[in-house]
């Protein structure tokens, strides 16, 4: 699938997004993920309407960055935080200003360990308080 068909995907959920959150918040019912890997230029779109939930990112290949940037300007619209969650690492302050991102909005947690940053992030999702909660999460290893 090409990155315009995705675009145009994140776009139309990101309208119908509110629409969807009410209806959440009054079912308790979880909308069907997007899952987007660069890996493996897979995609999974579902056929109801829905959020974007999750996407998946590799450093080696940034085209994400054309999916990321559009959803990160329509979520620093709204009258709530873009959380950054990134264990030891620093923010480029130029990059979000080059980028074009809200800085009045972005919050950056990186004095944790890179272990708590899914609890993390999931307290902070289900605070309500952000519109976006971005995380780097420590490589799994096998045991």
């Amino acid at each position: 699938m090409n990155i315009q068909l995705i675009l145009e995907y994140l776009i139309e959920n990101k309208i119908n997004r509110n629409r969807a959150q009410k209806i959440d918040n009054v079912t308790n019912i979880t909308s069907p993920k997007l899952q987007f890997s660069i890996e493996s230029g897979q995609s999974t779109l579902p056929a109801t309407n829905s959020m974007v939930r999750e996407l998946l990112y590799n450093e080696q290949q940034p085209t994400i960055n054309q999916i990321l940037l559009p959803l990160l300007h329509q979520s620093g619209n709204e009258n709530r935080w873009l959380l950054w969650i990134t264990p030891n690492r620093k923010l480029s302050r130029q990059w979000l200003i080059n980028s074009g991102l809200p800085l009045s909005k972005i919050i950056q947690l990186n004095q944790i360990l890179p272990i708590a940053s899914p609890n993390a992030m999931e307290k902070a999702l289900a605070s309500g308080n952000y519109s976006v909660v971005l995380g780097w999460l420590p490589e799994l290893s096998e045991i």
